[in-house]
């Protein structure tokens, strides 16, 4: 009976705590029991090692829809769940927050899991068991060590930022205002193939019109010969003559928000008409930014979600105020702990209220200040390689 109470109790905050149903989205990831509800095992060794063994496990529901439990504490009875569930798959009934774990044969009936929470933490109940575990999804987070070899960073970044910048065609767009930027094409075009658009956003030190300063080292990595060639892309880097994004406290949460200026929507007009022209892939347009163009850029999937695939931001300043149209999308965040031009409050503050989405990743930087961010691990082949791996649905 008891059991029975708490149950009814469990599923009836399940839609109070989430403020929706659970989606595949929310799913998708690795969980890590980290407790349980008292269970009675009433002296059987064998729910003993079964606790034991639930105690110390881990959930995986890869993105495929592939389905794996692992333990730190195995044991006969234990290994019994996981031969159970070998090679099952997973899918999410949403109108019930339920798991269903299994075939396309058994009609996903190998086990169930019940999605909801407890005291603000969140609860899997596996209706095989009648287990109740309080789980925590193992999020995308990373602190990145500073790096030692100072000198070798140097080398790769004088090499990038001594790249020829005329390799990108200085050109001017005007509507409504005037916008001058830089344009690097593929360096071969073949016939009926379409190659992806690029969007670097600059800092508010390269504000102005002289359409050099706005190259920065993101912008000028595209251009480096080996990267062209395994990453051929359309990259523009455009100019803003004024600020592109500026800053307010955001009183609820006591962090700055940024909001993008008119300037932005004249490059989205931009981009608009370079997307009728040239054999742009329409689901592969991507934003890379920095500082005031980091803020920019996540100012620009907040307003155009159905028009860029992922967003790079470093050390920026985001925007909360459309958190709802950001939940699915590729953003990967770097910022340094040691900033002080925009702190990392308000890129943590984004990350934990987005951590639920899969697809987001958050590299805190050890020890690195605001001009110091960009080093030796971004100077390759990681950002076109995670930018490039996603594409709009």
């Amino acid at each position: 009976m008891k059991k029975t109470i708490f149950f009814a109790i469990f599923l009836s905050v399940t839609s109070t705590f989430f403020g929706q149903n659970i989606t595949k989205e929310f799913v998708t990831g690795t969980w890590k029991v980290t407790g349980m509800l008292p269970f009675d095992s009433r002296g059987n060794q064998d729910i003993k090692e079964l606790i034991d063994g639930f105690k110390n496990s881990t959930f995986l529901f890869s993105e495929n829809g592939n389905f794996q439990i692992s333990t730190t504490k195995s044991s006969k009875v234990f290994k019994m769940i996981t031969g159970m569930t070998a090679k099952s798959k997973w899918k999410v009934d949403s109108e019930k927050n339920l798991i269903k774990i299994g075939t396309t044969k058994d009609s996903y009936t190998k086990m169930g899991i019940q999605v909801g929470s407890k005291e603000g933490k969140i609860v899997f109940y596996l209706d095989e068991t009648a287990m109740y575990l309080f789980v925590e999804k193992q999020l995308n987070k990373q602190l990145i060590p500073k790096e030692t070899d100072t000198s070798a960073t140097k080398n790769l970044l004088t090499k990038i930022r001594g790249i020829d910048k005329n390799l990108f065609e200085a050109k001017r767009y005007t509507k409504n205002t005037t916008i001058n930027y830089r344009f690097l094409q593929p360096k071969t075009i073949v016939t009926n193939k379409k190659y992806p658009l690029v969007i670097v956003f600059h800092g508010s030190g390269a504000i102005g019109t002289d359409n050099e300063k706005q190259l920065w080292t993101m912008a000028k990595l595209w251009a480096e010969p080996t990267i062209q060639s395994k990453y051929p892309a359309f990259v523009l880097a455009p100019q803003f003559p004024t600020r592109s994004s500026n800053y307010t406290l955001d009183a609820s949460r006591n962090v700055l928000t940024s909001k993008s200026e008119p300037c932005l929507e004249t490059v989205f007009q931009l981009i608009d008409s370079l997307k009728t022209t040239l054999p742009i892939d329409l689901k592969r347009i991507y934003i890379v930014g920095y500082s005031m163009g980091a803020s920019t850029t996540i100012n620009a999937l907040s307003l155009r979600p159905d028009l860029f695939a992922a967003a790079v931001s470093f050390a920026g300043i985001p925007q909360f105020d459309k958190m709802d149209v950001l939940k699915n999308k590729p953003i990967w965040i770097i910022h340094g702990n040691k900033d002080t031009d925009n702190t990392i409050e308000s890129d943590l503050l984004f990350f934990e209220e987005l951590k639920y989405n899969s697809k987001i990743l958050f590299w805190e930087l050890d020890g690195i200040g605001h001009e110091d961010i960009i080093g030796a691990s971004f100077l390759g082949e990681a950002i076109p390689k995670w930018l490039f791996s996603f594409k709009l649905n």
